[in-house]
């Protein structure tokens, strides 16, 4: 925690904090990094639950049930110090308990003003109608888009399930915006929200999303705020966006990120030799042009290959013949091409 000679420039900027400096640049570092408001706050829990003990040496890396490197980060940002340390064991405490309960009390009371109401998405009826089966699924991603609150639903699931496809499907929504976590923007997720404001952010590969991109993530589905803070200039908007994202694994997203999911985190399964023919048929004649009869040739010769879609959608846009199909799989198979 920065001491008062050293609290930020642009704190001073606003009237009336410098006063409580230490609560508000604690403020300001919850803005920042939404994702450690957990951590601050079974820090002060454990912190407080001890005040009566003689010999309170602090908390362990166990007790707020965080990683180290999260925990060297709250020291290195100066919210937390080394209260003790031996060969076996390392305790923390706050720098500034007090400041810190107020922080997460302003904090939380910013996050539940209530979100500008903007204008719901126009629902297609045939939204999914190149999508074979998980009719559950698309059932409640459709009530989603309809709610007068942001509901978020996340796909889970390998390569060649339907997550990508529903995602694209999706983004013929007007008003939607398609990402992939391993490509995140340059200028980053929030300069992205701030000039676009879509109203549904639609992300593939949410585990390859950059770290500072997720708090941003994680702040937007929590209370509907989006901030941004660099080159001196910082601005913040509530705004009403629905996020429908996909991933291979949960494997690497933080737990705070997924629990803004919950309940509505999706498992999906790999599809089954006649539901992938059934797709690959639907897409190329629905999206793509291609004729019935090579639709299926295609589907036909894929699926002893890959149940990815995206192979078909790949053959049907340079294959005008059966020919065609049949020479171009055996130069991918060639090259080992199908994965």
């Amino acid at each position: 925690m920065k001491r008062e000679k050293e609290i930020p420039k642009r704190l001073k900027e606003f009237e009336g904090l410098t006063e409580h400096a230490c609560m508000h640049a604690i403020l300001e570092y919850l803005n920042e990094h939404p994702e450690y408001k957990g951590v601050l706050e079974r820090a002060v829990e454990h912190e407080e639950s001890h005040a009566d003990k003689e010999h309170y040496l602090g908390w362990e890396w166990h007790d707020v049930k965080a990683y180290a490197a999260t925990i060297n980060k709250l020291v290195v940002d100066g919210l937390a110090e080394i209260s003790y340390s031996s060969a076996n064991f390392t305790n923390y405490k706050l720098v500034d308990l007090e400041a810190t309960k107020e922080a997460l009390k302003t904090f939380e009371a910013l996050m539940k003003r209530p979100v500008p109401v903007e204008e719901k998405a126009d629902i297609s009826e045939n939204l999914f109608g190149v999508i074979v089966g998980h009719e559950p699924i698309k059932e409640t991603i459709t009530m989603s888009l309809k709610s007068d609150k942001p509901v978020h639903v996340l796909l889970v699931g390998p390569v060649a399930t339907a997550k990508s496809l529903i995602l694209e499907e999706l983004n013929r929504i007007p008003g939607s915006s398609y990402h992939l976590g391993s490509s995140s923007t340059k200028a980053g997720l929030a300069s992205f929200l701030f000039d676009y404001r879509p109203r549904i952010l639609l992300i593939d590969e949410l585990e390859k999303m950059k770290t500072e991109d997720l708090a941003v993530l994680l702040s937007l589905m929590e209370s509907g705020k989006v901030v941004e803070t660099k080159y001196h200039r910082r601005r913040e908007e509530h705004m009403r966006v629905i996020v429908i994202a996909a991933c291979n694994s949960l494997k690497g997203i933080p737990a705070e990120n997924i629990s803004r999911f919950r309940p509505f985190i999706f498992h999906l399964r790999e599809y089954t030799p006649e539901e992938f023919k059934r797709v690959v048929v639907e897409v190329l004649t629905k999206r793509e042009g291609v004729s019935q009869e090579l639709s299926e040739y295609i589907a036909k010769k894929l699926v002893t290959h890959t149940r990815d879609v995206r192979s078909a959608v790949g053959l049907g846009r340079v294959c005008k013949t059966k020919e065609d199909v049949d020479r171009t799989i055996t130069t991918i198979t060639k090259y080992q091409g199908f994965k």
